[in-house]
């Protein structure tokens, strides 16, 4: 194997490595995951759809933290007015969006939501008070 090929072998394990890290629990921490450098292919400023943005806007990383903020407000404004208008809005969501609305929903500590597990495509079934106030949750069987 060349020194070339070592090279690259290693850079791509690199890779590997640091979105493992990422997906065990770094984004899923208030802090987040570490920034992306603009080198970075997944670094949103070569994507097209970003290209009027000045550079200070285009995100480099998101936290829980972020994640709830973005997420909130929707939250507020069109599920619980769903709720109490007494209908049963559907959410699906990316994990973080979904691991942000169960931080908020059962009042879970920053130090305990990066161990959180919560299964991709099983969904999860909340019952409400007439305050909105989780009375409960289950997963809904696949069978």
């Amino acid at each position: 194997m060349t020194a070339r090929c070592r090279a690259r072998t290693r850079t791509r394990n690199a890779a590997r490595s640091a979105r493992n890290k990422c997906t065990n629990g770094a984004a899923a921490s208030p802090r987040g995951p570490l920034p992306l450098d603009e080198a970075d292919e997944r670094f949103p400023g070569h994507e097209r759809k970003y290209a009027n943005l000045p550079d200070a806007a285009l995100p480099r990383t998101e936290s829980l933290e972020d994640c709830i903020a973005r997420m909130l407000p929707y939250w507020q404004m069109r599920i619980e007015t769903a709720l109490m208008a007494g209908r049963k809005p559907l959410v699906v969501a990316h994990g973080n969006s979904i691991r942000g609305i169960v931080k908020h929903l059962d009042d879970i500590p920053d130090d305990e939501i990066p161990g959180l597990e919560i299964p991709t495509g099983v969904p999860l079934v909340y019952d409400f008070d007439e305050a909105l106030r989780p009375t409960g949750s289950r997963y809904l069987n696949r069978s």
